[in-house]
């Protein structure tokens, strides 16, 4: 299980509304100077740092840290669907259209339609999906 940290920002009737916070070590390695991630985060600020609800069994207050998780396999088959289906679309159409047309535009065109296709599929392929398994759950009040 994929395990993070969370401060809830309100609570009602059995759901918090928590928003995961940045890496505590971010900015504090060897790295800072020159790390992306903390550059990306800092152009980002707070404001961009996902909010969404979580069903908790114990009373809480807002400002209160939890710690939520989320199942590998809904993970996984997150990253499969939009990294390496798309990657494999890519791949496989500019080798197939490659082969068919002399034009690179025409051959660029094409790429990009199969890849926005495939991201078409994926958002219904997901849309039929059980969406509670990419819901994380609360696990423990730190």
């Amino acid at each position: 299980m994929m395990i993070e940290q969370a401060q809830v920002l309100s609570y009602q009737n059995g759901k918090a509304l928590v928003q995961c916070q940045a890496k505590q070590g971010c900015g504090s390695c060897s790295a800072k100077d020159s790390c992306g991630t903390k550059s990306l985060s800092g152009l980002a600020g707070e404001k961009f740092a996902p909010q969404f609800e979580v069903n908790v069994a114990q009373q809480l207050n807002a400002g209160d840290f939890i710690e939520i998780g989320l199942t590998e396999r809904s993970l996984l088959f997150s990253a499969f669907l939009l990294y390496v289906i798309p990657l494999f679309t890519i791949i496989i159409s500019a080798l197939l259209f490659s082969q068919f047309l002399d034009n690179e535009l025409l051959v660029t065109a094409a790429i990009l339609g199969c890849t926005a296709t495939t991201f078409i599929l994926i958002k219904r392929i997901i849309a039929k999906q059980n969406q509670a398994q990419f819901v994380p759950v609360f696990l423990r009040k730190i």
